[in-house]
């Protein structure tokens, strides 16, 4: 972060200018974390699609990977990395449990990085006003909303946990 300059000019320098330094940040992730990361960075394209998540055969389909052991080793992986958080939906079925996207940079990366081949220097600065950002904005905010339930629960006084 540079000193005397404003947060989205500081996020243009460090993701959208030409020669930024987290440009390519994505893959390197990726590629530290994980011996074979094609598989890890296949899934979590295929999540980035879709904000409630993707049920295991969505998943397999979407990336064309075996619903066998490999995929469940990539599930397992990003999971306990905090890549991705699986939850069962109304109907409760295991079978219909869904995995999302929870990892902000990731998100991040694919909402507004990945897609862009971006000329504009101050591409944060005139992005932060547009309904893209807004609503990224939002599903962001709901993200840290639910990876933080139990503090803000207990910040409210409506904790079920015991003094």
């Amino acid at each position: 972060m540079e000193k005397g300059k404003s947060l989205a000019q500081n996020i243009d320098l460090l993701f959208f200018v030409k020669k930024a330094l987290l440009k390519n940040e994505f893959n390197n992730l990726y590629a530290s974390l994980f011996r074979h990361a094609e598989n890890h960075i296949l899934t979590v394209e295929a999540l980035s699609k879709k904000i409630t998540g993707l049920t295991r055969d969505e998943i397999a389909k979407a990336t064309n990977m075996a619903s066998g052991g490999g995929l469940t080793k990539v599930l397992y992986e990003l999971e306990n990395c905090g890549f991705i958080r699986q939850y069962q939906t109304f109907d409760n079925k295991t079978k219909n449990a869904l995995y999302q996207l929870t990892d902000f940079y990731t998100l991040f990366y694919f909402q507004f990085i990945k897609k862009q081949s971006i000329n504009d220097t101050a591409y944060w600065l005139h992005t932060t006003d547009s309904p893209k950002h807004r609503a990224w904005s939002g599903f962001a905010f709901e993200r840290v909303c639910i990876a933080h339930a139990a503090q803000i629960k207990k910040a409210l006084g409506i904790s079920f946990e015991s003094p």
